[in-house]
């Protein structure tokens, strides 16, 4: 599994009491924990065998054997710091620090991506009828900017900002439409909602949420997970939004290079029109 380290750091908020033990000693320890055995790491933090043995099934491993074969493969490009905003080398240098973080992120959410996922998501893009765009707090930018990017090479896209108005359209859709819904936690009730009731009418769902499986991915037919390495500041959503803007430019050029022959000329007329001078 491809960025291991990264699904862990993500999915252990929301881990039991013995399994978030466990993934918080082998993020802080990944570099020792290949020389380690399951008895071993299992003393050490206080929980028995058979937890360690559920734990690595719970990431899709059989035993610890194959967890650590994993991990090992992560180490070179690992690096502790660059998960929390507060550590002394983030401060003395922020502008770097924050290159690095992007730079980590932009490379893990491109190994996690599956190419024949974004073909058929294109692929979804372009057949749909209709297509509602949404999200919530800073998740709905990047859903406006899917909004302006199909605007412009003459799909049909709409977005609402409130949320009956979004619910209702949503329960008009067919099968032949397209919901596509953000948000980077995959917790949001009002996009659960969104996706229960497209989900109940057959109507496919393209979702962008964060490396792993959330409530929202499990609900979408195509999921994109960004890999987001902020951690004291998430709430202002730094890397995380970055990265879903990468993935719908990644959705929107391979849509409309491979399934849109009028791109590039309805690009240029909607250029001409919104920078008209008076």
């Amino acid at each position: 599994m491809e960025g291991l380290l990264y699904v862990i750091q993500q999915e252990k908020d929301y881990l039991s009491k013995n399994n978030k033990v466990i993934a918080q000693y082998l993020i802080k320890n990944v570099q020792n924990i290949v020389w380690m055995s399951a008895e071993a790491l299992a003393k050490e933090i206080g929980v028995s065998q058979a937890a360690v043995t559920r734990f690595c099934k719970q990431f899709g491993f059989d035993g610890f054997a194959q967890l650590k074969i994993a991990l090992s493969q992560e180490i070179p490009v690992y690096d502790e710091k660059t998960f929390y905003d507060n550590s002394e080398d983030f401060k003395n240098n922020i502008a770097k620090a924050l290159l690095n973080q992007n730079i980590a992120s932009f490379q893990d959410t491109f190994t996690m991506l599956n190419q024949e996922d974004i073909l058929k998501a294109a692929q979804l893009l372009n057949k749909s009828r209709k297509i509602i765009c949404a999200g919530i707090g800073v998740s709905d930018f990047v859903a406006q900017d899917m909004v302006g990017k199909l605007l412009r090479i003459q799909k049909d896209v709409v977005h609402y900002n409130d949320n009956d108005c979004r619910k209702i359209a949503v329960s008009n859709l067919t099968e032949n439409d397209l919901l596509f819904v953000v948000s980077y936690s995959g917790r949001k009730k009002e996009m659960l909602e969104l996706a229960e009731i497209a989900k109940k009418n057959g109507v496919p769902i393209i979702a962008l949420t964060r490396v792993g499986e959330t409530p929202l991915s499990e609900l979408a037919d195509i999921s994109f997970g960004a890999a987001s390495l902020e951690k004291e500041y998430r709430a202002t959503a730094t890397t995380s939004r970055i990265m879903h803007f990468y993935i719908v430019d990644i959705l929107f050029y391979t849509y409309g290079l491979f399934y849109n022959e009028k791109t590039f000329e309805s690009l240029y007329k909607t250029y001409e029109v919104v920078n008209k001078e008076n």
